[in-house]
């Protein structure tokens, strides 16, 4: 063997060396022996609160212990060495051995972040060994691969697999409860810059609001008009595009913002007040908190893992997804109606997981057309799947009702709202700006039932 070929064996051992993972999975067995002896000497009821539950242990003696206190527990029948220990089983004396390593209930504090901190590192250490061995099998493709570590990653920085803290749950109902004492509470939905359409278009925290309109009818014009005055509010907001590239969405925001008719000036070079209004106006545009995603690839679980980020990363208030027909899912489906659910479904997931509002716009049907001019449209009108109307908290449509008459003149329907009242709302759009402005108050149809 040359010297050449000596070292290069001898760097490939020490490449393979510096990538060898710790095959020891993360644990603490006498941590999780002292914490059930706690449980069993009087603490199981504080070890709930805390929010114990049988992820937290690895070992076998402790997983069984921890469903023996479970089940003693839902039939109200004490918990003791004993029933405890008849409970287990084979490995009965290892329940003895907890008790005396607790040695008191009032320890379990002490306990408790040593077998949660285990049960993080663990989750963290099987969850990318996973991702690491699906490197190499190439039937697993790497957007699928990017996908599950995006998933997993959020997993375990919120701890997503456990159950919720019922304690921290009702405490925030009761805060909330408090502060609607005298005067009610503040609509915490997004600001839209008028008070009418803040009460029938409650976009609130954790909700999917679909907007609605057959092609050409204002949906992205209405929806971008709805980004400004959420950003001017100081409200972060994400724009995904599916339909028109950035700096087609880029000139409709700097319209809206300004007033100004941006396609006359693109056509002319000319714009009433000079070029200076214009360059002020973009600048203004460029400084609201809106971030436009043209990526026409993405997959609406790849906006879903994104979102998951950005939430963290930027605290964004406000996610806007122009349209949902648009959208791919990814996989395989037996036709467009069930792709579309499924879809609908992940956007729901989405809203929910990240605790923030997603607008979504989506097309009608053609049945619409069938029924007149003047036909308002329906819920079943929702283009491709019945499951969006299941899905949204909030259903609304653009319709205008003359249009050969009053062509600028557009209603906006709620016909669907779990936050708020359904009605109408009669606007002025002004299509060389993209803004609307309410020319009549709401009419309310019916009120939510709680």
């Amino acid at each position: 063997m040359t010297d050449k070929e000596a070292w290069l064996r001898k760097k490939r051992s020490d490449e393979q060396t510096a990538l060898a993972l710790p095959v020891e999975i993360p644990s603490d067995e006498n941590s999780e022996m002292a914490f059930i002896g706690c449980c069993i000497l009087g603490a199981y009821e504080k070890a709930l609160e805390l929010g114990a539950n049988i992820d937290m242990f690895h070992f076998s003696l402790s997983r069984k212990a921890w469903k023996a206190l479970e089940s003693l527990s839902e039939r109200s029948l004490e918990i003791n060495e004993v029933t405890i220990a008849q409970e287990v089983g084979e490995g009965s004396m290892w329940v003895f051995d907890a008790t005396e390593k607790a040695p008191s209930p009032s320890n379990l504090p002490y306990w408790f972040p040593k077998i949660k901190d285990a049960a993080i590192r663990r989750n963290v250490f099987t969850r990318y060994y996973d991702g690491i061995s699906k490197v190499n099998d190439q039937e697993i493709s790497t957007a699928d691969i990017m996908e599950d570590m995006e998933r997993n990653f959020f997993d375990v920085t919120t701890n997503a697999s456990s159950l919720r803290d019922q304690r921290d749950g009702w405490n925030e109902v009761i805060d909330t409860m408090s502060e609607a004492w005298p005067n009610g509470l503040q609509n915490k939905g997004i600001p839209t810059g008028s008070p009418s359409l803040d009460r029938i278009l409650q976009m609130v925290p954790a909700s999917m609001n679909v907007l609605a309109a057959r092609p050409g009818r204002g949906k992205t014009s209405f929806a971008l008009f709805l980004a400004v005055q959420a950003a001017k509010a100081g409200k972060k907001v994400v724009y995904y595009s599916f339909e028109m590239p950035f700096n087609q969405i880029a000139a409709k925001i700097i319209a809206t913002c300004s007033g100004l008719d941006v396609r006359q000036y693109m056509e002319t070079g000319h714009v009433p007040g000079g070029v200076e209004k214009i360059v002020l106006a973009t600048q203004e545009a460029a400084k609201l908190g809106i971030t436009i995603e043209d990526n026409v690839g993405l997959t609406v679980g790849a906006i879903r893992a994104q979102a998951r980020r950005l939430v963290k990363e930027k605290d964004i208030d406000l996610f806007i997804v122009d349209y949902m027909q648009l959208i791919r899912s990814g996989k395989r489906y037996d036709n467009r109606v069930n792709e579309v659910s499924a879809i609908s479904r992940q956007l729901k997931c989405a809203a929910m997981e990240t605790n923030k509002p997603f607008l979504v716009l989506s097309q009608l049907n053609r049945m619409i057309e069938t029924r007149g001019p003047d036909s308002e449209p329906r819920l079943a009108d929702l283009r491709e799947s019945g499951a969006i109307e299941q899905d949204a908290d909030l259903v609304s449509f653009l319709h205008q009702p003359d249009m050969d008459n009053a062509p600028d003149m557009t209603n906006l329907i709620v016909r669907k709202n779990r936050h708020g009242p359904e009605g109408k709302i009669g606007m002025q759009w002004t299509k060389y700006n993209g803004q609307f402005e309410v020319t009549d108050g709401e009419a309310v149809t019916s009120e939510p039932v709680f």
